[in-house]
């Protein structure tokens, strides 16, 4: 016989006279129970009492939308595992009539609101040509469940004027199919961080991601005036942060001659150093340490120094698939006169550049391997070239960035790598699959610097409940954002990146030298 579960529900009547509570009730499970299988034994057999919306019971109607432990999900189509336990809440941001059941006639008004605002009519096309059907009727499988706005970093439900990713949906299917989107439209697609969590959840399936950067491509001459100016740059410099145009050779400057003879240097692994790495002073220590692990490893290595272009990633967010294509060209055959097979990056953003989109954008398979930095790390630790003085009695929280995590499904390597570091890692309630966005994504921080605060806000908000002073990330851009935002609250709190703890662990001093870059 199955062992029973536990089912704590949110319990809460606005016409009573009592704070809201969670019960908990023991269920008898059966093979694929799912949260309606069990909240309806509740309601049949031990408290008739409850409240909570269904009705399909296919994950066609989208009425049974609530959060399974902390996650949006149609009660429908979870699964729950013989005993264990759930915690089952209303969605978030929206009027609870009762228990689990919410008031979504304000978010529908509000839908409806915006279409008037993000659409242009006067191009109507009335249909879809052949070739692009299939995208047209993604946007048909949607059924209004709300989910992803409830889990959206950029518009939690109700509590931003703007709709999330039905909104980002409505404007990517007028700018597509149906002849053109406004000024504000257009806007709107830049509020989205491209983050993943909506598909991550959505119970259908719908690419709202992809659709929002083809989305983009085709509004390119109503772009908020701060994305033209920054693509505009980077078509002309190469590089995405800083002035000039040698590369991102900026942080060679303050290593050593070692490091330097790599240049141009002929060997197996290329390391992709990227330009918020690269250019950006305040994280230059990051590719400094990692070539010192390399050279205690006796890892042959060689760098672009300023042949390295930026990946092309922000063109390629924006839907320049032409312009992506060109940088990808460029730093492709720059590692390939060096005889290089495997490519290592510290950025997620130029891991997923070198790791799909240039296969995509070339449609081509490039010739090498490619790892993001825990990765590679985490190989020469296995191997023992890497010797640890041993961890720190601290403890740390780590922040899963979009990219690296929900994108690219890379989890366990920083945290084995953490592990090795710390006696403690701990794990925040949005975690892995489940990571709320810091802000950093999507050419959001730019476009709408408002929309980035308010998720980075919650983010750290989150990170400070752990009551923790070490914060790690594998991300320049979370790096940057977390650690502004913690300033700006008046947190004096530093974020590591994950190859600066593990030097520091190596050299058995991780608060002096993790950010300094010096031996």
């Amino acid at each position: 016989m199955s062992r029973p579960l536990v089912v704590q529900v949110y319990r809460y009547d606005p016409n009573l006279d009592e704070p809201a509570c969670y019960q908990t009730y023991t269920v008898p499970y059966f093979e694929n129970m799912d949260v309606i299988d069990a909240l309806r034994y509740i309601q049949n057999h031990l408290d008739p009492s409850l409240a909570f919306r269904f009705s399909c019971e296919e994950g066609k109607c989208g009425l049974c939308g609530v959060l399974v432990n902390g996650k949006p999900a149609l009660a429908c189509k979870h699964v729950l595992a013989a005993g264990g336990m759930a915690r089952v809440d209303p969605l978030p941001g929206f009027p609870v009539v009762k228990d689990l059941v919410v008031d979504r006639a304000a978010y529908y008004k509000e839908q409806r609101s915006l279409q008037q605002t993000v659409e242009d009519r006067s191009a109507y096309v009335d249909r879809p040509d052949r070739d692009r059907f299939q995208d047209f009727a993604a946007f048909k499988d949607c059924v209004e469940c709300s989910l992803c706005s409830a889990g959206c970093p950029a518009a939690p439900a109700l509590t931003h004027p703007h709709m999330g990713p039905p909104g980002f949906s409505q404007v990517a299917r007028a700018a597509l199919f149906d002849g053109g989107v406004s000024d504000a439209g257009a806007s709107e697609l830049f509020r989205c961080f491209l983050c993943g969590y909506c598909e991550s959840i959505c119970p259908r399936e719908v690419p709202i991601r992809t659709l929002n950067r083809r989305a983009r491509h085709v509004v390119k001459g109503q772009w908020p005036p701060v994305v033209s100016t920054l693509l505009s740059r980077l078509k002309d410099k190469r590089v995405l942060v800083g002035s000039g145009s040698n590369g991102t050779a900026a942080w060679l400057r303050d290593n050593h001659n070692l490091t330097r003879t790599r240049v141009q240097h002929k060997a197996p692994i290329g390391i992709f150093v990227g330009c918020q790495f690269g250019m950006r002073q305040s994280r230059s220590h990051t590719p400094i340490n990692l070539t010192r692990l390399l050279d205690v490893a006796r890892v042959q290595y060689t760098l672009l120094g300023s042949e390295e272009w930026c990946c092309g990633h922000p063109n390629y967010l924006a839907g320049e698939i032409e312009e992506a294509r060109e940088f990808a060209t460029h730093n492709i055959e720059a590692f390939r006169k060096l005889g290089v097979t495997d490519i290592v990056t510290g950025c997620p953003g130029c891991y997923t550049a070198w790791k799909t989109e240039y296969a995509e954008t070339l449609q081509e398979q490039i010739p090498f391997k490619v790892w993001h930095t825990s990765e590679f790390l985490w190989q020469l630790l296995e191997e023992g070239r890497i010797a640890l003085k041993g961890p720190s009695t601290e403890a740390a929280v780590y922040h899963d960035p979009c990219e690296l995590g929900r994108l690219n499904n890379i989890y366990d390597a920083p945290r084995f790598i953490l592990g090795k570091a710390v006696n403690n890692v701990i794990e925040l309630e949005h975690s892995r699959e489940t990571s709320h966005c810091c802000g950093g994504g999507g050419l959001t921080l730019g476009a709408h610097p408002d929309v980035a605060r308010q998720a980075a806000v919650r983010r750290v908000e989150e990170i400070l409940e752990c009551g923790l002073s070490v914060i790690v990330t594998a991300c320049p851009s979370c790096e940057t954002v977390l650690e502004s935002t913690l300033q700006s609250l008046g947190k004096n709190i530093l974020v590591h990146d994950i190859v600066d703890v593990l030097y520091g662990t190596m050299i058995g001093d991780i608060d002096r030298h993790a950010r300094s870059g010096k031996a």
